[in-house]
């Protein structure tokens, strides 16, 4: 009784892992290394760089804009986790919604998205297609 349980809790895990394997394969283009590609505020962004980014040079990047048109700068922040939940956090700057486009639920959406890689690296992934 108890080895014909432990063989179903042993495939009921083994099955649970194939499909998380194939999810995240499927949702990220890799086999859970850095994605290639992340889904965002119903938009797909694509991998950038191949270097890493501090959150200082995003910073920097990001607000270049709005620093020389003499306004505030758009904050850098936390808008997910890849994978979600448990996963690594994403950020996009909080540009004001005349700068952003739309994404499917009406929510604005940022050009750039930032998944972080190291203690102080993020990849960066741009807006796939036109506004």
């Amino acid at each position: 009784m108890f080895r014909k349980l432990a063989r179903s809790v042993l495939a009921l895990v083994l099955v649970a892992a194939a499909v998380g394997t194939l999810g995240y394969r499927w949702a990220y283009g890799t086999w859970w290394q850095t994605p290639q590609h992340i889904a965002y505020c119903g938009r797909t962004y694509d991998a950038a760089n191949v270097r890493a980014l501090s959150l200082a040079q995003i910073e920097k990047s990001e607000n270049k804009t709005s620093l020389a048109s003499g306004t505030v700068p758009d904050p850098i922040v936390g808008v997910g986790h890849v994978p979600p939940v448990l996963g690594r956090p994403l950020l996009a700057a909080a540009a004001p919604k005349a700068t952003l486009h739309e994404g499917e639920a009406g929510a604005p959406c940022s050009l750039a998205v930032f998944l972080k890689t190291g203690s102080d690296a993020y990849t960066s992934y741009s807006l796939v297609g036109g506004p």
